[in-house]
């Protein structure tokens, strides 16, 4: 049996290494907060939604210093983009009214101390008081602008895709692993003899040659290839016609 010595040591270490493990908690979550882009606000329910707390990293995001904010130097409610403004305000107001605990704001925009705009997302907790009103509202903001710049790259991607695809002169079309199309372009129907692309959707590519064994060394090819390129076939029209 261990001594009770022993047993004193062991609970010394197990309260050591817990403490440690505390301590690295603590230190990761501070760092998270002066050095991550995930802002900590406190505000009081207020028209001007009055900061009682803001986390140090504000200044890195935003460029204000948290003194910038506890003074009332800088109101929140004013550095939010004037055509979100009336969103989020409605927002926290219905919220409040609701008496929920818990919401989350679709993303909207606030400018930093040089002007710039920055996208945040938007997490908040309300506090209400003994009489069941809304005091304080408790949350993090977290700046989704690289976020954002991406989504829009895209989208204006994609528009310069649909807009080749759709005008092109050559005749476009996406299918999947069996042939069925999904999508086409207005020179392929014309070149197929279809009115409308709902007369195409699902129609196996298959059906469109005229030469079966076409198809099976097209499949050949891409499957071992994974491109096919300079592929000559007979297709078959809506009407029957060759081209």
């Amino acid at each position: 049996m261990k001594s009770i010595e022993q047993l004193c040591n062991i609970e010394i270490q197990l309260l050591k290494d817990r403490i440690l493990e505390l301590e690295k908690r603590n230190s990761q979550l501070t760092n998270l907060f002066v050095n991550g882009n995930t802002v900590i606000f406190r505000w009081l329910n207020n028209p001007d939604w009055t900061v009682e707390y803001v986390s140090p990293n504000v200044e890195h995001i935003l460029g204000y210093t948290v003194s910038d904010f506890m003074s009332g130097k800088v109101k929140y409610a004013e550095i939010i983009y004037n055509e979100d403004l009336a969103r989020v305000s409605s927002e926290v107001g219905n919220a409040a009214t609701e008496q929920i605990q818990h919401f989350e704001h679709p993303d909207y925009r606030i400018f930093d101390s040089s002007g710039n705009l920055h996208w945040v997302y938007d997490f908040t907790t309300v506090i209400y008081d003994e009489n069941g009103m809304a005091s304080h509202f408790y949350g993090y903001i977290l700046d989704i602008s690289r976020r954002k710049t991406a989504e829009h790259r895209l989208a204006q991607s994609e528009l310069r895709f649909r807009s080749v695809f759709e005008n092109a002169t050559i005749g476009y079309y996406c299918t999947d692993p069996k042939g069925q199309i999904y999508m086409a372009n207005p020179s392929l129907l014309k070149m197929l003899e279809y009115d409308n692309l709902y007369d195409l959707i699902n129609w196996n590519v298959a059906i469109g040659y005229a030469n079966p064994a076409d198809r099976r060394r097209f499949r050949e090819t891409i499957e071992m290839q994974s491109v096919v390129s300079g592929y000559d076939s007979v297709w078959r029209t809506r009407t029957g016609k060759h081209i």
